[in-house]
């Protein structure tokens, strides 16, 4: 994670030309020639690159001084006053430290030890510090020489006549002035001007200018700007970094964060647009481009591979350079996912532009290059502000990448985590993965149904079936031909406008057969459906065949007549082979479906006689019964509402309507199991209601369909 606290060390790591800047104060540094103590400020605001600025004319100082002899050496000594807590230390431990500094040197010992009075001299008396009786022994002193300029004067002249003597240049630089208390900085610039001005001594003061300008003002200090004047000889403000060097370093940035995280979707070409878009002048500074940078880090940790990586940079370009547009966005999820759909076209291109801008901004309009960004993320409002209307199919390609424009991705943009209805990619790479392995796969479904995932997980593998190797695409469209069983046939009240589960499942199983060589397409079917139970699959696939060939000749060519016979033949034998244990083919949710199917196909007189058969028992005609009911669904306020219906004109063709409500109004509903005693009071109403309106089993439940369309209930 980039971090202004973590400023580099080297020019190998320098990506935005500081170097040149550190190259010329060196050299300076090197020329200064006079003896007298001297101090350099370098101003910049937080996270401008100051820390790093030291860190390379410290290397360029050490590069100089292999080139440099004896007294023209410069040394480094580096006192970070953050390391004291308490105001009273800062001037004793500079002291102490600046005298181990020079101890270093077996020629300036004595200075050192001059030094350390000096530093005990000027300590404050031991009951004022907060810090107890840790200090050395030499604090004793202090007592004794408190409060004697003469004492004090008279040290200092000795340190200073001896430092002229040895020449032994001092380069002391602080950093972080800036982020001291007002009290702090105060100390420390009295500590340069009046306190250590040591021969041979040069101060590299880092800091915010203006910041320590205010900070000196709190103290009663009638102008900063003079103040720091009086003591700084000389200011140098950080050189702005260049475009290009910023643009480099934050491609560069992001570069590095995509080769590690590996975020999902990355398009370079995409990236580029955006980039210019409207991203690129929102960074301005280094620090901009450390707090981007981290969130991204932050964000791709997380969840960088569930979402489309480009838009996951917009998002969060957006939550820290325009947070009340990114916080509008969150809050409006129809106004910015999604396609134009009826209802928005109905409205009009000019009145959605109107709420948009409403919602945006308070002034009736939003920024070109703030627009620039919108369009890019969500499409969809290319309707308001250039007309261009993109619809239904667009959105799934946007479903594909994983793009916060679709209505499926979008929450998980702003909430960063996968909802629990969703597959992660990690998820689907696995069973990618294991896609050799026929049971494993219908493990995975299985699971994904029992956790609300099978409708998602399908869709996803459908974008990504192109991985499957070819030579596995047959274990795969018979993974999904057992788990198409298990799909819901209803539509969810929530989700009306979504096709039902086994829609989706039936699209999966016609990607992977589309995949499949056409030569081998018949044949894999007929070997699939020779050893699989999955009736209602089986037999929504050929009729689908059917119906698709009955449209376009071209579609589905390999399936001719003579092999979609063959194919219907083996279905029916397995309807056959199900129906000897007639209690699990009565149970099956789809068992009308299959019925048409095996009477179409096959042999009504078989179908007549298992109906019968079934039928002789009250449980069996209950079961019966139970299999065509139907279920449909309705919103109002906000409320689902689900509402159970019986389907009369198949249920005719097994048993005669009145016959059937004989036998149900004799059944004592006291020998009713809890379920089949909703089963027959339903069947007892709609029969009753079927015989008061005096109509046909068609004609009834043609009816049922109006008025359910028009969601108007008829309890009558």
């Amino acid at each position: 994670m980039l971090s202004a606290d973590s400023p580099i060390s080297s020019s190998s790591d320098d990506a935005l030309g500081r170097k040149t800047f550190a190259e010329a104060l060196a050299k300076a540094l090197f020329q200064f020639s006079a003896e007298d103590s001297f101090v350099v400020g370098v101003h910049g605001k937080w996270g401008s690159g100051k820390s790093s600025i030291l860190n390379l004319l410290v290397e360029q100082i050490d590069r100089g001084n292999e080139a440099t002899a004896g007294n023209e050496k410069l040394h480094i000594m580096r006192f970070n006053p953050w390391n004291f807590a308490d105001q009273n230390q800062l001037v004793f431990q500079f002291l102490r430290q600046f005298g181990a500094h020079l101890r270093g040197d077996h020629k300036i010992k004595d200075i050192a030890a001059l030094l350390s009075d000096y530093a005990e001299t000027l300590a404050p008396p031991l009951d004022l510090l907060p810090f107890g009786n840790w200090l050395s022994s030499g604090v004793k002193v202090a007592h004794k020489l408190f409060g004697s300029t003469k004492d004090v004067t008279s040290l200092f002249e000795q340190i200073a006549t001896k430092a002229k003597k040895l020449r032994h240049r001092t380069v002391v630089l602080i950093d972080d002035i800036d982020r001291l208390t007002a009290v702090e900085t105060r100390q420390i610039f009295q500590l340069v001007k009046q306190t250590a001005r040591f021969p041979y001594v040069i101060y590299i003061l880092a800091f915010d200018r203006e910041a320590v300008a205010a900070s000196l003002k709190e103290l009663g200090v009638d102008s900063g700007e003079e103040y720091l004047e009086k003591i700084v000889q000389v200011s140098f403000d950080i050189p702005p970094i260049p475009e290009a060097a910023l643009t480099s370093f934050i491609t560069t940035s992001i570069d590095k964060l995509v080769a590690t995280y590996e975020p999902g979707h990355f398009d370079a070409v995409r990236f580029g647009n955006l980039f210019y878009a409207g991203l690129r002048n929102r960074l301005r500074s280094l620090r901009d481009v450390i707090r981007f940078i981290n969130g991204l880090e932050f964000g791709f940790g997380l969840i960088g591979r569930e979402l489309n990586s480009v838009d996951f940079i917009a998002i969060e370009a957006l939550r820290i350079f325009y947070p009340q547009t990114f916080n509008v966005i969150r809050n409006n999820k129809a106004h910015f996912a999604g396609h134009v759909d009826a209802l928005l076209e109905l409205s009009g291109a000019k009145e959605y532009e109107t709420r948009l801008n409403n919602l945006l901004t308070s002034n009736g309009a939003i920024s070109d290059e703030l627009q620039s960004l919108l369009i890019e993320l969500f499409p969809k409002l290319s309707y308001a502000y250039g007309r261009t209307k993109y619809g239904h199919e667009f959105e799934i390609e946007w479903e594909k990448t994983h793009r916060v424009a679709a209505k499926r991705y979008f929450d998980t943009y702003f909430s960063l985590t996968l909802a629990s209805w969703e597959v992660s990619v990690q998820e689907i790479t696995s069973l990618i993965e294991m896609s050799d392995d026929q049971d494993a796969m219908e493990k995975i479904f299985v699971r994904w149904k029992q956790d609300g995932k099978l409708e998602n997980g399908i869709a996803t593998l459908r974008y990504r079936q192109g991985e499957i190797r070819i030579d596995n695409l047959r274990r795969v469209f018979a993974a999904l031909l057992t788990s198409g069983e298990i799909a819901n046939t209803q539509r969810s009240a929530l989700a009306s406008s979504n096709a039902p589960e086994s829609w989706k499942m039936l699209w999966a199983i016609f990607g992977i057969l589309d995949a499949i060589p056409t030569g081998d397409r018949v044949s894999v079917v007929q070997n699939v459906f020779s050893t699989s139970a999955a009736l209602r699959t089986m037999v929504e696939i050929i009729m689908s065949v059917d119906e698709e060939k009955k449209k376009n000749l071209n579609k589905f060519a390999e399936f001719t007549d003579k092999a979609i016979d063959e194919i219907k033949s083996i279905v029916v034998r397995k309807i056959q082979e199900a129906a000897i244990d007639r209690a699990t083919l009565l149970g099956h949710p789809a068992l009308p479906t299959i019925l048409d199917a095996w009477k179409q196909w096959g042999s009504a007189i078989e179908v007549n006689a298992f109906m019968l058969d079934a039928v002789k028992t009250d449980d069996g005609l209950i079961a019966l019964v139970d299999s065509f009911i139907y279920q449909t669904y309705s919103i109002s306020n906000r409320v689902g509402e689900t509402r159970n219906y019986l389907r009369l004109t198949p249920l005719s063709e097994c048993i005669e309507l009145g016959e059937l409500q004989q036998r149900l109004d004799r059944i004592v509903n006291t020998d009713l199991r809890d379920n089949q005693m909703g089963i027959v009071q339903l069947a007892r109403r709609e029969l009753n209601i079927f015989r008061q309106k005096d109509l046909t089993p068609a004609q009834f439940d043609n009816r049922r369909a109006l008025l359910d369309a028009l969601d108007v209930a008829d309890h009558s």
